[in-house]
């Protein structure tokens, strides 16, 4: 899906930090319309439009939005988190094909795509440092990209084209889907709960020497249960550099518990653990850390 046409029309399924943040930047180039929960935010979005801060300086950009699930774009970008998924899954079965890019966290999205076959599927990992701070309003506070790969094997159209070059914004190919989403497991797994359990920013579990065992210790373990060895070394850079990234950023997790809203903990570490009982691993960390999460949940509510 190479993209040409200027006035292509875009639809994004949630208005949360990532979808407001990745409605910003593709507004530049294409029409984009943003589907929301709330007729409140949806009006307000028309109305004002969306505001992104980037290094201390305000941006503007000009949006629709809608609250009726249309989604009569050829385009839908579905970036809502996993445990809203179950409606919009119903919603896209029934619909004409179209091109679609999940960008949720975890694996348990990909439970849902058998429904969606009929769909052209891609899935995106986002590396961007974004925080929500009001209903039209976010702050980009780590300059990441978008990696995107398709799910359907006979896929050989990109779902990303010239765009994918700008500074702010870069959208890129991706290995395997499954790769692609094992190694954001990994990340997610590792900084999202303990970050959240803590009260920490991403930066101290490798500043701080305490955090950095425990993290190290809930790394070994989702490796093993990813079966990632081969690519061990590789993958703690990775996690390291994202935590050097992100230094002064509070996790999504966290940030959720703050707000006593439902975490993804059950689409990150439920999957392990469910992994973990179909393998027959042991894998007391992680259980450790996704009954810690639903406990701040529960306490929260």
């Amino acid at each position: 899906m190479t993209i040409e046409v200027k006035a292509m029309q875009v639809g994004i399924i949630g208005a949360g930090a990532v979808g407001l943040l990745t409605a910003f930047y593709l507004s530049e180039q294409y029409h984009v319309t943003v589907y929301t929960k709330r007729q409140d935010q949806s009006k307000e979005l028309i109305e004002q439009g969306i505001f992104l801060e980037r290094d201390h300086e305000w941006y503007h950009a000009s949006i629709l939005s809608k609250v009726d699930e249309v989604y009569s774009e050829p385009y839908l970008i579905i970036a809502v988190k996993q445990h809203q998924l179950a409606g919009i899954v119903d919603r896209l079965k029934n619909m004409p094909p179209k091109k679609l890019l999940f960008i949720q966290n975890g694996m348990a999205h990909v439970e849902y795509f058998s429904k969606l076959i009929h769909h052209q599927i891609y899935v995106g990992v986002v590396e961007h440092g974004v925080v929500k701070k009001d209903d039209h309003k976010v702050i980009h506070r780590g300059v990441g990209q978008i990696k995107i790969a398709p799910y359907q094997p006979n896929l050989t159209e990109p779902l990303y084209s010239e765009y994918s070059t700008h500074t702010f914004f870069p959208i890129v190919k991706g290995a395997h889907w499954r790769d692609m989403l094992h190694s954001k497991l990994l990340v997610n797994s590792v900084v999202n709960p303990l970050t959240a359990m803590f009260g920490i920013r991403n930066g101290q579990l490798f500043q701080n020497y305490n955090f950095k065992v425990l993290s190290d210790s809930l790394f070994k373990e989702v490796i093993h249960l990813l079966e990632l060895h081969q690519v061990e070394e590789e993958l703690y850079a990775y996690i390291q550099g994202v935590c050097e990234k992100t230094a002064l950023n509070h996790s999504s997790m966290l940030m959720d518990i703050k707000n006593s809203r439902q975490t993804e903990v059950d689409a990150i570490l439920g999957y392990l653990i469910m992994l973990a009982k179909k393998k027959n691993i042991d894998s007391p960390i992680v259980h450790f850390c996704y009954y810690g999460i639903k406990g701040l949940e529960e306490s929260r509510e």
